[in-house]
């Protein structure tokens, strides 16, 4: 239809390598939208670790150390996983991705978020993050569904 062909949906229905390439690089985008994520936290956490410190218990660089650097230890783990291709990464992410969105809604945000006395970047920072985990949720079922 108007002249443009692409190969993409000429192989879709193939469960040969053209599939696989297909889930792999949406696995490359989850990796890089847990990526942006990754760096949003952390960049959030030194603001308040150092801006806003010591306006509630979690801002400070004690806090950060405890809770925040194991978090981000796994995060790396899991996009160095994505962006390996390893085979088994996928799920692996999206069960990460499921356990962050939980602890978003049910710990952070009605516990750490409103400690913090938020302000409208704090609210910013809290969707975005959010959103940009369930994102790559979402492109990781994708890809492994396909």
């Amino acid at each position: 239809m108007f002249g443009y062909h692409c190969s993409f949906y000429h192989h879709l229905d193939d469960s040969g390598p053209m599939q696989l390439m297909v889930a792999t690089d949406l696995s490359i985008h989850a990796a890089w939208i847990l990526l942006a994520a990754f760096v949003i936290s952390v960049l959030y956490e030194i603001y308040r670790a150092t801006v806003k410190k010591n306006i509630s218990k979690y801002d400070n660089w004690n806090n950060f150390l405890k809770q925040n650097v194991l978090l981000y230890v796994a995060d790396a783990i899991v996009i160095a996983l994505l962006f390996l291709r390893i085979s088994w990464a996928p799920v692996v992410a999206l069960v990460f991705c499921i356990v962050l969105i939980g602890i978003g809604i049910f710990y952070y945000s009605p516990r750490i978020l409103l400690a913090r006395q938020p302000s409208r970047i704090d609210w910013l920072e809290n969707t975005l993050y959010l959103g940009l985990i369930f994102s790559a949720a979402t492109v990781l079922v994708y890809a492994l569904v396909i």
